[in-house]
């Protein structure tokens, strides 16, 4: 488990895993709703179409109607006049969008009622006063409902429709109730009773059991509550519209309210009947009511209703999104990671704008995304964390026998590190302090400690110099190991300078030991290359990276055989530095452990070629 937990990669999934799960108990409680209706107002923005040859108009009182006319509201037989005129135009439904609920004076509702009968296309309006907060599924119920006068209603009068509109928390009108249920039944919303009527009078149904809506064997689409998103045109005026006092005089061809359905209602600001609706955010303008139910009317007629995705398909987007991000992370370094996962959240944004536009169906945005930032945070988090106690290990496994620089390089090439050996060539150096025995069993301890530091550093600091690696010290001898863990193409060279600038460097220190201590040590060093074990010995808790095999014993054993001052490297060291270097032949070495004496060179002097980085 330990292991399993300590995998950055696993961890990584976990992470993921649990940051999708939050995301999707969230999801849950609509703490971000807002910023989910704001991201579908964008979408409603940037897909609003102009529209063909509408099959609805609009007939306004607006604020010049009420000077020439006279104050609102108009004596009804004026609206007598006006369903007449329509009527004659060959408008197949006229909507009335005003609320006649109220006995005016007896003539003019007379008037209107002959009006409407002889129309006989004409809806009028009621309205429910609705509570705020919906929470059981089924059409809504009006808390309290107000219908057209008794005489404007019934057998060979008017339809009575609702023009009520759904108006969410922030204000924004996004849905129209196309059902209310009342006690007599479902009552068809403004929009919908025209569409049936426009339709040779389809019929609407309600299935409260699938809470499926349905115009004649058309299912529309809707929420739970009977609501239907409208996928607004765009904003105010997208729907042509004539003023009420110019068509009352006859100053609009009557030939634009053939064959169309004729919604009639306030647009006058005074009269207060406006919405912001989606397309406001762009324009910053309401929307009167007359022209949302027109909307909803092209929108039915149209086919072009919203959907929206069941929960699950929310639950997987955040699972696949946050499955994504953790996948980017474990391919790729910080940078390109942080641009991937930019580049999917702005996939994911387009996918869902063209879902939106094409299939008319609106996918959840805030809520994945919230679980891709999430998870790329998180994985981001993890990975710095991970870095650095990857970091600290290192530089506590290598810090003590490599410089700075080869750390940083180690810290890039992690595979180096692996617990375990691999076989290779390396150049191998040994140094040990002559007369170093007999004058610490003559000096007090402090004095012995303080000198043979000062040696071992002077040859550590020339081991670093040339990058390699400082495999461990034994007493008083120093053991390095070139082309390990870094590979370094000149290793040989690196290993028989270093051994020579460390007999230079000894020689300085020599003058200041004499002077201070009374004493000279001097140092034997031996150097071989070849192949050799080199890697991690040890524990996952507790390593130590070193160098094992024959070539190993073989330049220790030159150092031993080396005498005060002198560098002896093998054959096999020399042929790759030949070029560069004067030496001696040294014939017939003998050396312990070895049955046949051997070559070897005692190096004198580099003649000092460009220096190869270690790779």
């Amino acid at each position: 488990m330990r292991r399993f937990l300590t995998d950055s990669r696993r961890g990584g999934l976990i992470l993921a895993a649990l940051i999708a799960f939050l995301v999707i108990l969230v999801s849950r409680t609509g703490l971000f709703l807002d910023l989910e209706r704001r991201g579908y107002d964008y979408r409603t923005v940037f897909s609003s179409t102009e529209p063909g040859v509408s099959p609805v108009v609009l007939v306004g009182v607006s604020d010049q109607t009420l000077r020439e006319l006279g104050r609102w509201p108009f004596d009804r037989s004026i609206h007598a006049q006006m369903v007449q005129k329509l009527a004659e135009a060959g408008a197949r439904v006229i909507g009335l969008d005003i609320l006649l609920t109220e006995t005016a004076s007896p003539e003019g509702d007379q008037a209107l009622a002959e009006a409407v009968a002889g129309a006989g296309n004409v809806i009028m309006a009621g309205y429910g006063e609705l509570d705020k907060v919906h929470s059981q599924p089924g059409l809504i119920r009006p808390l309290s409902f107000t219908r057209p006068l008794p005489a404007f209603e019934g057998s060979g009068r008017a339809r009575v429709a609702h023009i009520n509109v759904s108006v969410d928390e922030d204000g924004f009108v996004r849905y129209v109730p196309l059902l209310l249920g009342l006690d007599g039944g479902p009552l068809p919303a403004l929009s919908l009773q025209a569409v049936s009527l426009y339709m040779k009078g389809e019929a609407v149904s309600w299935d409260g059991e699938e809470q499926v809506l349905r115009l004649g064997r058309t299912p529309l689409p809707t929420d739970r509550f009977g609501r239907a998103a409208i996928p607004f045109l765009g904003g105010a005026g997208m729907i042509p519209s004539y003023p009420y006092h110019d068509v009352l005089a006859g100053r609009v061809p009557m030939e634009n309210f053939q064959g169309r359905i004729v919604l009639v209602g306030p647009t006058a600001v005074g009269l207060g009947d406006f919405y912001w609706v989606p397309p406001s955010i762009a324009d910053g303008q309401p929307m009167y009511g007359m022209e949302i139910h027109a909307q909803a009317i092209y929108q039915i007629l149209a086919r072009r209703l919203l959907s929206f995705t069941p929960w699950w398909v929310e639950a997987a987007a955040i699972i696949l999104l946050a499955l994504a991000v953790w996948w980017i992370g474990q391919r790729f370094r910080a940078m390109p990671a942080f641009f991937l996962s930019l580049a999917a959240a702005f996939l994911y944004i387009g996918l869902s704008a063209f879902i939106f536009e094409s299939a008319r169906l609106v996918t959840p945005l805030v809520h994945p995304l919230l679980a891709l930032g999430g998870t790329y945070l998180g994985q981001a988090v993890l990975r710095y964390v991970t870095e650095e106690r990857e970091k600290a290990r290192v530089t506590r496994l290598f810090g003590k026998y490599v410089p700075p620089q080869v750390v940083g390089e180690l810290l890039k090439n992690p595979d180096l590190m692996k617990l375990g050996g691999r076989r290779q060539e390396a150049t191998l150096l040994f140094a040990d302090v002559r007369g170093f025995t007999p004058f610490a069993e003559a000096r007090p301890p402090e004095e012995v400690m303080d000198l043979l530091n000062r040696y071992l550093a002077a040859m550590t600091d020339v081991i670093f110099e040339e990058e390699g690696t400082l495999d461990k010290f034994v007493g008083d001898q120093v053991m390095a190991v070139f082309n390990a863990p870094l590979p370094q193409p000149d290793h040989a060279l690196r290993g028989v300078r270093a051994a020579i600038r460390i007999q230079e460097r000894v020689t300085a220190l020599q003058e200041h030991t004499a002077r201070e201590k009374g004493v000279t040590l001097t140092v034997g060093i031996g150097v071989n290359t070849g192949d050799v074990v080199v890697g991690n010995v040890g524990t996952l808790d507790r390593m130590e990276y070193t160098a094992i095999g024959n070539n190993v014993n073989m330049a220790a054993r030159l150092e031993a055989s080396a005498t005060s001052g002198v560098v002896l490297i093998s054959e096999a060291t020399y042929q790759r530095v030949a070029e560069w270097l004067e030496a001696e032949k040294v014939e017939n070495l003998t050396v312990k452990g070895i049955a046949k004496p051997i070559t070897a060179y005692r190096a004198l002097r580099l003649h000092e070629p460009p220096r190869v980085p270690a790779s």
